[in-house]
């Protein structure tokens, strides 16, 4: 497997977890007042999603430690960690304000947080898939 097959798995993964993420927030979005099942649709988009960030964000590690050793040196390593980091609080915070043993008022709170991070975080994944194309080559800025 040549070095830019290993680059365009990782893309095609990390493409995964930008579609299995948009699908997530038009489940909660879209279909809550429509599917009584909503929430265990949006609950395994998201964390397939974060599944597929981790496997991602594994590989290309594996990938770039053993092909160039190094790999932190780029804007859009800096982004794709940053974005996986706010990704993984979303549910964090979806857990946690959906726990029977979170006061009410605390709840309320962690809703709006975890809603705010989660677009956040979807904003994110675009900005940083975008600097990866420009990063491979398959995109370039006309200046």
């Amino acid at each position: 497997m040549t070095y830019f097959t290993k680059i365009i798995l990782h893309m095609s993964i990390m493409l995964v977890f930008l579609l299995l993420t948009t699908a997530g927030i038009i489940t909660a979005k879209f279909f809550k007042k429509r599917n009584t099942n909503w929430i265990k649709i949006h609950k395994t988009l998201m964390l397939s999603g974060v599944l597929s960030a981790f496997l991602g964000i594994g590989w290309i590690i594996y990938v770039v430690q053993s092909e160039q050793g190094l790999h932190f040196y780029a804007s859009h390593t800096f982004l794709g960690l940053g974005t996986f980091i706010l990704a993984l609080t979303a549910p964090i915070l979806g857990i946690l304000f959906t726990s029977k043993k979170t006061n009410k008022d605390l709840k309320s709170v962690l809703r709006r947080f975890h809603r705010i991070i989660g677009w956040v975080s979807l904003i994110l994944i675009v900005i940083t898939v975008f600097t990866g194309f420009l990063l491979s080559g398959i995109l370039s800025l006309p200046f």
